[in-house]
């Protein structure tokens, strides 16, 4: 059970089992893990 997670994308609602070896997974998906990393990486380029 300590292997069950939720994606921690703040738009996604999925839950998901982690299988990586050091138990470290955070994104359900890697659609998901790169959407937050563009969002993240945006948010530290814009200019205003």
């Amino acid at each position: 059970m300590h292997r069950i997670h939720r994606c921690a994308a703040e738009d996604c609602v999925h839950a998901f089992v982690d299988f990586s070896r050091p138990g470290t997974q955070r994104y359900c998906t890697y659609h998901c893990a790169n959407r937050d990393a563009v969002r993240r990486h945006r948010a530290t380029t814009r200019t205003p």
